[in-house]
């Protein structure tokens, strides 16, 4: 996982992937493409993260010297409290030291941190690895479910939204979480990997944030809006060649949108990468 990490920070290019799998059914979206209401996400807890019961219930208490081997690995909810909300995100803490590396793992749409964790067993490779996985979770919306802000429903809200609701600000939420975690455990370096919409979030994460280092987005697009990318993030882009976000952007209607592919290519541009 340090190799992994250390190459992804080191390139600087956009990087891109895809498999001739599919078609793929998205969290939240069936393979047309059109977004379906879900359930919010019914959150399992108890023990540390085996037997469908991926999230943790014992509270995470900050050591005293944070940069040193932690003496006490595991999984720990992280009590995190953003603009008078309190929220708990999923810790699951390898053996590490005396610097740690976070990889933030975000849910696709109508999902949770525990979809995704049983979909992508970070939890389990923190361990095997020696690094940190963070499972926040999107805020729960009556009409749409668990979403993350990544920009998608800008200037049509109110279809979505009941009386009393509002989106937050992800990126915002985000690099306040990724500081305090990284003054909480030490940590030298913030790798973010999402799926689908959270796929989505993590390239509006590395184009409007601050605090994240490298992306890993399978089947995401970046949602392009008033503002262009101020930095270069190293980027590994996924998707499969027979997913609709393949050939087009995450809004039908919406035909400036870029897809997947084209997403990752306006990356290698922001990073100065070669056409090669």
């Amino acid at each position: 996982m340090h190799f992994f990490l250390a190459s992804l920070l080191l390139t600087g290019c956009g990087w891109f992937s895809s498999r001739a799998d599919g078609p793929v059914e998205h969290e939240g979206r069936p393979s047309n493409g059109r977004v379906k209401p879900e359930k919010p996400d019914k959150r399992e807890r108890g023990g540390g993260g085996e037997g469908g019961k991926l999230l943790p219930t014992e509270i995470f208490v900050p050591q005293e010297a944070p940069c040193g081997p932690w003496k006490r690995p595991g999984a720990y909810l992280y009590p995190f409290m953003y603009e008078g909300e309190r929220t708990e995100v999923a810790l699951f803490i390898g053996d590490s030291g005396p610097t740690r590396d976070l990889v933030f793992v975000l849910h696709g749409g109508g999902g949770g941190a525990a979809s995704i964790l049983k979909q992508s067993r970070f939890h389990t490779k923190a361990r095997e690895e020696g690094f940190v996985t963070v499972a926040p979770q999107g805020r729960t919306l009556s009409e749409i479910g668990t979403r993350w802000n990544t920009g998608k429903f800008d200037g049509k809200t109110d279809e979505h939204l009941r009386p009393g609701e509002e989106m937050r600000d992800d990126v915002d939420y985000l690099d306040k979480l990724a500081k305090a975690l990284r003054r909480d455990l030490c940590a030298s370096s913030v790798t973010a990997v999402g799926f689908s919409s959270g796929g989505q979030m993590t390239h509006t994460w590395a184009c409007k944030g601050e605090e994240v280092d490298a992306i890993v987005s399978a089947a995401g697009e970046l949602l392009v809006g008033d503002y262009t990318c101020g930095r270069q993030v190293p980027v590994l882009g996924l998707v499969g060649t027979r997913d609709d976000v393949y050939t087009r952007g995450p809004d039908e209607n919406d035909p400036t949108q870029p897809s997947a592919p084209e997403t990752v290519r306006m990356w290698a541009k922001t990073n100065g990468c070669s056409k090669t």
